[in-house]
């Protein structure tokens, strides 16, 4: 009827019959907790029982909570593919300006530098959410600042004609300082969101404080190391290495 129609207009779709469309009822579902894992557990269970209710076919359940829900359930994928690309792009960036070798071993501090983030992170009890993934691909910008600028120094030494020794301990010489200055700044800029009530302050400054960290100690320690490695290897194969002959 026509008054069933204006009563029930916000829940069901008539056609020109006077026929029911397509319907919907609204259900209470008690969330009893804040927890992100338990209540996504919670939205399956809901959308279970619509499909166990014999709604599978025509029927599902929907809640506009579930929006920011559907996001933490994608978050990992996310996050994994969201760092790759960043990866690859400061990778193309480092060859542009380094050799290969050194553009390589850039990448590997990158990556170091962001899994004892995510390991700090899980030690800190800060979630992996929308918010600190932002951070994590921030920290990607942030700590090839301090391996590029060494492993440029270390190049610019070698053309010089310096050995693998030499040149490192040039790089970090000059280097180092200025990286040392720039971390500690970034830092500064920073340190004063550890006073703050809000978590979100908070969980920046941890996280910037775990970039900074592992970043200056990848940079000026790490690396180094990696690109003196590397350079004596680069040399014996150079030279074709002392070949040693033992008698039987």
């Amino acid at each position: 009827t026509d008054e069933a129609k204006t009563k029930y207009a916000n829940n069901m779709v008539f056609n020109d019959d006077g026929k029911i469309v397509t319907s919907k009822c609204n259900s209470l579902f008690l969330f009893a907790t804040m927890d992100v894992e338990k209540a996504v557990d919670e939205m399956y269970q809901a959308r279970e029982a619509t499909i166990s209710g014999g709604g599978e076919d025509f029927a599902f359940a929907f809640n506009q909570n579930w929006l920011w829900m559907e996001r933490y359930i994608t978050i990992d994928t996310l996050t994994v593919n969201t760092l790759m690309g960043a990866l690859v792009g400061v990778f193309v960036v480092c060859v542009l300006f380094l050799d290969v070798t050194s553009a390589l071993l850039v990448c590997v501090c990158v990556v170091l530098i962001n899994v004892n983030i995510i390991g700090l992170m899980s030690l800190w009890d800060v979630r992996l959410n929308v918010a600190s993934l932002v951070i994590l691909i921030l920290s990607v910008g942030f700590s090839v600042d301090y391996s590029a600028h060494v492993a440029e120094g270390y190049l610019s030494a070698r053309t010089k004609g310096l050995k693998a020794k030499e040149a490192v301990q040039v790089s970090v010489r000059e280097m180092g300082v200025s990286v040392l200055n720039g971390g500690i700044s970034t830092l500064l800029a920073v340190v004063i969101l550890s006073a703050s009530k809000s978590e979100g302050f908070v969980v920046l400054f941890k996280m910037f404080l775990g970039m900074v960290t592992f970043g200056l100690l990848h940079g000026i320690v790490l690396l180094p190391a990696m690109l003196l490695v590397s350079g004596q290897a680069s040399e014996v194969c150079g030279t074709g290495g002392a070949v040693v002959k033992v008698d039987d």
